[in-house]
């Protein structure tokens, strides 16, 4: 019955959306890696959110089976500077990066702009974990 549904919708021209994995749903690998401030200075404005592209260097040599991966964004508890906000998102690989890239939605909950230099904070500010069905 679920496949004449399917089927059915199909016809209709209905088109199938991809949906990023829930944090719930999905099994996460053990392992984490961690994630670094792009070059340069990041500022977010008082009480707003802004998406940046953490670096991900351990995974260098692996990028060519893990291109597209979904992974899992925590915080690293010594990154007090703002909120770096749970969430899944894609591992890519822009053709002027070094590195694998994710990118990471950052909240200021205070009333003044806060500055990420990466050369002050030069240590990891996140981890990712990627999704099991990537890991061999």
């Amino acid at each position: 019955m679920m496949g004449a549904s399917y089927q059915n919708t199909e016809a209709r021209g209905i088109q199938t959306v991809f949906c990023k994995p829930s944090v719930d749903v999905t099994a996460w690998s053990d392992k984490s890696y961690n994630t670094y401030l792009p070059p340069g200075v990041v500022r977010i404005s008082p009480l707003s959110t802004t998406s940046i592209l953490l670096r991900v260097p351990a995974l260098k040599p692996r990028i060519s089976k893990l291109l597209g991966a979904s992974v899992l964004i925590q915080q690293n508890p010594e990154f007090t500077h703002c909120k770096i906000l749970k969430s899944t998102e894609a591992l890519c690989q822009p053709k002027n990066s070094m590195f694998p890239i994710v990118e990471a939605m950052l909240e200021n909950t205070s009333k003044e702009e806060i500055r990420l230099d990466s050369k002050i904070i030069n240590f990891a500010v996140a981890s990712i974990k990627i999704d099991n069905l990537y890991e061999t």
